[in-house]
């Protein structure tokens, strides 16, 4: 049977990541509202992290959270301006479910209070449920 929710089409968002709050802290870079199915995500640094970061990590907070940018993958000399960082997502992961509610987050560590830089996160999905988006 053909589910014609399934074929709302396609959306894409941006969200920008802002590497310059208060740190070691985890902040939200999207939410589902209604379930969504993830195609893909891409990663830019617009701005290289700086002063005292020392990584960010990205993932959801799902019970078993789905690990987009290891803390490793995301080590500030991996953050260079302009750039795509080698992350966990460019490896086939296949498309995968954001339930009602859940989040992508976003974890940075520091050493201090003066750190700096953006990255921009790519999400490609496709709504499940009606009026679904991030």
């Amino acid at each position: 049977m053909h589910n014609c929710v399934f074929n709302l089409g396609l959306g894409v968002t941006e969200k920008t990541l802002d590497l310059s709050q208060v740190a070691p802290a985890t902040y939200d870079a999207a939410t589902a509202v209604g379930d969504v199915l993830i195609k893909g995500i891409a990663l830019y640094c617009s701005v290289a992290g700086g002063g005292d970061l020392t990584s960010v990590s990205i993932q959801t907070n799902s019970t078993t959270p789905l690990i987009l940018l290891t803390a490793a993958e995301g080590a500030v000399a991996n953050l260079l301006a302009q750039s795509h960082p080698n992350a966990a997502c460019n490896l086939f992961i296949g498309p995968w479910t954001l339930r009602s509610g859940q989040k992508i987050q976003y974890s940075l560590i520091a050493a201090g209070a003066a750190h700096t830089g953006t990255l921009k996160l790519v999400i490609n999905y496709r709504p499940i449920s009606v009026g679904a988006s991030l």
